[in-house]
């Protein structure tokens, strides 16, 4: 290759040398050379100028679109700032080296050569600014977001992203797409000790910043609610990585902070979906199906804690999850036919061994119901009667209410008999529906009852095994027949229930 490629080389030169009219006195080669140069830049600049007013202006607008990444698209993708001014530089190179001595006939050659070089790259610039003025503008965006790695400008441009409201859902997947692989990147290089969890906060900030501009994508989309989820899970478990390691502490701190940023998005997405009315139920449903999809996979999920105690992923993002749930259910909302039916407290779900999250369920509903007892006002407390006639599908829900205001009355602990009866109930006045007809409504009314008192009084003893043993029910109903009140009094109504549920449950006891 290298024995025909010199030959002709030589050939040329030769040419160019004889040709007296190209490349010895005359400077039409030259001239020609400028006056496309000059041609083309005479079209390039009003482009631009154009271009970047539109730009100017609409950032003088306020809510306006895109405004940050669209100068950053300009200047830096599509003019190619840098480059250009180097370009234009070689274009009119010729004006200024053809009078160099015939000698030097090889360097003329050379600049033939390469000035096609500057003159297509201006031309392209040309044609995407064409393309931009016609409304092509999201391929640009893309490549430039796709191709961005100066974590300063990563910042400016995607919170003028975001800041952005109703972006097409096919764009706004796009988008996230681009900036999820960026955020993994990112969390790859602080895995391995690269230093940028300043950034990734910002740009989660950012995101979860104007979170209300993504509400209905972020739960619809078959991508983004499962990243969010997947981030979750590995940096809680690289932050109980790190408590462990006491000569770590600060990079603790620093994941610790990117799990809070995350667990609010996380929630808001539980809440919007939650309490959605517009979608008629599409986002309520899309949300269960993700969260039991990523929970189910990671229920067993665990770390061991600086105490060396186990620490399980399903608890922490169930925590946050019913954190949200039990305090924005409405009872008007129909969200509950989303809600799975193996996370629901019934019996059979906390016996089977497989099932870790009905317990789990339990717990967080415990821990809610407590402050509510405990602080209950006159006031009907319908979110707590809502939650119950849900959560747990085969209690009697007053039956139910009861034993709970019970237990968070002071249970076997001295005068709890005495303070669960004198305290408000200002729940448990809701009962189940029962669809039927004349004489078989009333037997199937008086069946489904039966059935859920039993239910109601197997299950207490499952859950609080230590307030209700034979011995502790005995000692109950004792105090019970003990107290004495006004046969008109609601305490006493309270007494008389209490101890007719008592006595029930005692006599299941074998």
């Amino acid at each position: 290759m290298q024995g025909l490629l010199i030959p002709f080389v030589l050939k040329l030169a030769s040419f160019f040398q004889k040709t007296d009219i190209w490349l010895g006195n005359s400077n039409i080669f030259p001239n020609l050379m400028g006056s496309i140069g000059l041609a083309l830049l005479t079209i390039l600049i009003p482009f631009a100028i154009a271009i970047l007013s539109d730009i100017l202006q609409k950032k003088r607008e306020e809510g306006a679109d895109f405004v940050v990444l669209d100068l950053h698209v300009i200047l830096d993708f599509v003019l190619k700032f840098k480059r250009l001014l180097l370009y234009a530089s070689l274009i009119f190179l010729p004006l200024f080296v053809w009078e160099l001595p015939t000698e030097l006939i090889y360097v003329r050659l050379l600049i033939i050569i390469l000035w096609p070089l500057p003159v297509l790259f201006l031309g392209k610039i040309i044609f995407n600014m064409y393309l931009w003025i016609k409304g092509d503008v999201l391929k640009f965006r893309y490549s430039y977001l796709k191709d961005l790695k100066q974590f300063k400008d990563l910042e400016l441009v995607w919170r003028s992203v975001w800041q952005t409201e109703n972006i097409n859902a096919l764009n706004e997947e796009e988008f996230f797409e681009i900036f999820s692989s960026q955020i993994d990147k990112l969390l790859n290089d602080a895995e391995k000790k690269i230093n940028n969890f300043d950034f990734i906060l910002r740009l989660l900030g950012d995101f979860q910043l104007f979170k209300k501009n993504r509400s209905v994508f972020l739960t619809g989309h078959e991508a983004a609610f499962p990243k969010i989820l997947e981030w979750l899970l590995r940096v809680w478990k690289k932050k109980h990585e790190y408590l462990r390691e006491k000569d770590r502490q600060q990079t603790w701190f620093e994941y610790n902070r990117i799990l809070g940023q995350l667990s609010t998005i996380f929630q808001f997405i539980g809440e919007v979906s939650l309490r959605d009315r517009n979608t008629q139920g599409f986002l309520s449903y899309m949300f269960f199906d993700h969260f039991k999809k990523h929970i189910n996979i990671y229920k067993k999920e665990s770390v061991e804690s600086s105490n060396n105690k186990m620490r399980f992923y399903r608890e922490y993002l169930l925590g946050s999850f019913y954190s949200v749930f039990l305090k924005n259910s409405p009872y008007e909302y129909d969200i509950w036919e989303s809600f799975p039916d193996e996370w629901l407290v019934k019996k059979g779900n906390l016996e089977n061994e497989e099932n870790l999250i009905s317990w789990t369920s339990l717990s967080k509903f415990l821990m809610w119901a407590q402050d509510r007892v405990q602080l209950a006002e006159k006031t009907h407390d319908n979110q707590l009667d809502n939650v119950i006639l849900n959560l747990f599908p085969e209690v009697d829900p007053r039956t139910w209410s009861i034993i709970l205001i019970f237990i968070y009355s002071g249970g076997s602990i001295e005068n709890g008999i005495k303070s669960a009866t004198e305290r408000p109930w200002n729940f448990g006045l809701i009962g189940r529906a029962v669809t039927g007809w004349g004489e078989n409504l009333e037997k199937k009314l008086e069946e489904s009852i039966g059935e859920q008192e039993r239910n109601t009084l197997e299950l207490a003893p499952l859950i609080f095994k230590n307030q209700f043993t034979r011995e502790c029910l005995e000692r109950y109903i004792k105090e019970l027949k003990e107290l004495v009140y006004t046969i008109k009094d609601r305490e006493e109504e309270h007494r008389l229930e209490l101890l007719e549920i008592f006595k029930k449950m005692l006599s299941l006891i074998h």
